[in-house]
């Protein structure tokens, strides 16, 4: 039954947290709105068990990766997948958010915006080398746009910078979902809705092929899935 197999699980768990020390890396959006939840959770059930998390842009992290610095990776965006064992953390989608006020603002059965529309507006997006950056210059060469279609744009390394911004009119900011959650709810925030906006993409587990401790690392994935906020 579904008991008797999560006692199982946390029992595999818990060998696999007493053997290795975990250097991990995650990108911003992961390290700040998912991590935390997981860490906690796992200092709580394997006290013994030691861990180490880096939190930066992808192109650093995969650089820490390939030196041996970090031992596995949890990313968002597009990678080269050639090099890598990989698997999938959550599933989480970009979206266009501005002041609640803001002429474009709109909720759930609105007008959708059209992209025409938003190039008038200025841009707060990640700096080169974040996964969602990526993601949004995807979508933007998919409509035959770039980031200097907008009428200015602002490359902000932090999210919270970006939301605030966002909040204070200073632009419209792409972000995930996950991170812009709590200000969606409280009004903060109100989100841009376009079809031509659509943009979901995974969470990605990362580790090198071939290495030694991959059953270990699988083992705080898994762990991950099981209580962090993708698993509601």
């Amino acid at each position: 039954n579904t008991e008797a197999e999560a006692i199982r699980t946390r029992k595999r768990i818990a060998t696999a947290a007493d053997t290795h020390v975990l250097r991990f890396g995650a990108t911003r959006t992961i390290g700040e709105f998912v991590m935390p939840e997981c860490l906690a959770g796992w200092a709580r059930d394997f006290p013994g068990a030691a861990i180490s998390m880096t939190v930066d842009n992808s192109d650093a992290l995969f650089r820490q990766l390939r030196l041996g610095e970090l031992d596995f990776l949890f990313v968002e965006g597009p990678f080269n997948r050639d090099d890598f064992t990989t698997d999938m953390l959550f599933r989480d989608s970009v979206v266009a958010v501005c002041r609640p006020d803001h002429r474009l603002a709109g909720h759930k059965g609105s007008p959708a915006v059209s992209i025409d529309e938003i190039l008038g507006e200025t841009l707060i997006i990640r700096e080169k080398g974040s996964g969602s950056r990526q993601l949004v210059e995807s979508m933007l060469a998919g409509n035959n746009r770039t980031v200097a279609s907008f009428s200015r744009v602002l490359e902000i390394g932090n999210i919270g910078a970006m939301k605030r911004l966002a909040a204070c009119g200073a632009g419209i900011a792409f972000l995930y979902e996950r991170s812009v959650a709590e200000e969606l709810s409280n009004g903060t925030l109100a989100r841009i809705y376009s079809g031509d906006l659509v943009l979901s993409h995974e969470y990605a587990f990362v580790c090198l092929k071939g290495c030694l401790f991959e059953n270990e690392y699988r083992s705080f994935l898994e762990y991950c899935r099981m209580i962090g906020p993708g698993s509601r």
